[in-house]
């Protein structure tokens, strides 16, 4: 596919809330922090079950520990929740009127009205997650990313999926 295609991107609060819990449930952090997390709470319930069988009695600080242990199993959760709702709100980003054009070797995204923006080389793409709101193409790295709302394409989509496929090979992994 040779032809060039242009999209009004703009974000939804929704599509920008849906790719970011599918960018961060594939992200090495969110896995970093869920087992850190699952690790102290077992080794803090673990450690009273020790005593409590080595003792026969039930620790005073058994409560302050139960505590702990749940915030260890809430912060993953708050992280999955509510990140992605205030992102929309404190990346200007998500508000703004943009461009997005399809070219042979690249994508561009500019501002509306403008000529300078973000270009990607299709062969910089690496990996795009899917789910039935948007796409998310990364570039490199977890960090380095563009969530494209699978809206825009309108009829389209079918021909942004098989640019993608045939100019940069990703990784593809679909949450549909």
């Amino acid at each position: 596919m040779d032809k060039e295609l242009t999209f009004e991107l703009d974000y939804k609060h929704d599509e920008v809330i849906s790719a970011q819990r599918m960018r961060g449930l594939e992200s090495s952090r969110w896995k970093f922090l869920l087992i850190i997390s699952v690790v102290c709470t077992v080794g803090l319930i673990a450690r009273r079950l020790y005593f409590w069988y080595n003792q026969g009695a039930i620790p005073a600080d058994w409560f302050n520990q139960i505590g702990v242990a749940v915030v260890f199993i809430l912060v993953p959760l708050l992280v999955y929740f509510f990140v992605p709702l205030l992102d929309f709100w404190l990346n200007p980003i998500w508000r703004r009127k943009l461009d997005l054009n399809l070219q042979a070797d690249k994508l561009r995204v500019t501002a509306r009205g403008k000529s300078e923006g973000l270009e990607l080389q299709w062969s910089r793409v690496n990996k795009v997650l899917e789910n039935k709101k948007a796409f998310v193409v990364f570039a490199g790295s977890e960090n380095a990313f563009l969530i494209l709302p699978k809206r825009v394409f309108k009829e389209n989509e079918s021909d942004f999926r098989e640019m993608l496929k045939q100019k940069a090979s990703p990784l593809w992994k679909s949450k549909e």
